[in-house]
């Protein structure tokens, strides 16, 4: 991947992410659905020989998640009034959402994002390789943003390989430069804008 992005992003992958993810993604999805209950001391199994281990309050804690061959991974997790952070050990972004969300540092720098407000971000990596997920709220109908969203990855290098589209709504998936892209849109009924999901996966 080009390490050097305009918008100031590395898309630099990071070796250890592999382990944080298989370690980390059982825990970070539980981590988010419990830190609002503030759960504190807890120890749950994984159903696969290892457990994670949750020390959480109001404003958030410290989770640990550890395999059955005995490693460990902890997570950060932090919130305030309107988001969420999740963060493994060295401070890398496994999952975020609401105010003050970023898009991943290794985000691929040659995937076109829009203009509109970050409401939620995550990544992980496991063994086919990186995954990332974005959602955007973006002003403008569902089908004026999506026609601008396909030209844009068209003119990126990335080829429609399917599509359904309606007023309120849309779907397609394009491949190019070593990513499948799935690209999602859907009318904000409580904004007047459009919501843009993201999920974009490495190809083997």
């Amino acid at each position: 991947m080009d390490t050097d992005d305009p918008t100031g992003r590395s898309s630099i992958a990071h070796p250890h992410r592999a382990s944080r993810a298989r370690l980390g993604l059982a825990g970070a999805g539980l981590a988010a659905a419990l830190t609002l209950s503030a759960c504190s001391g807890i120890s749950l199994p994984t159903g696969d020989g290892g457990q994670v281990n949750l020390d959480l309050d109001g404003d958030g804690g410290s989770l640990t998640v550890t395999d059955e061959d005995g490693n460990e991974q902890n997570i950060d997790i932090e919130t305030d009034d309107d988001s969420f952070a999740i963060t493994d050990g060295d401070g890398n972004n496994i999952m975020s959402g609401g105010g003050g969300t970023e898009v991943p540092e290794d985000f691929p720098s040659d995937i076109p994002l829009p203009d509109g407000e970050l409401q939620f971000s995550s990544s992980v990596t496991v063994d086919s390789g990186d995954n990332w997920s974005l959602t955007y709220l973006v002003p403008g109908d569902p089908v004026t943003v999506t026609e601008a969203l396909r030209g844009e990855m068209d003119s990126a290098g990335f080829e429609e390989i399917s599509s359904w589209q309606a007023e309120d709504a849309s779907a397609t998936v394009m491949e190019g430069n070593g990513y499948t892209v799935s690209l999602m849109t859907a009318d904000a009924p409580d904004s007047e804008g459009t919501s843009v999901t993201y999920t974009v996966t490495q190809q083997s």
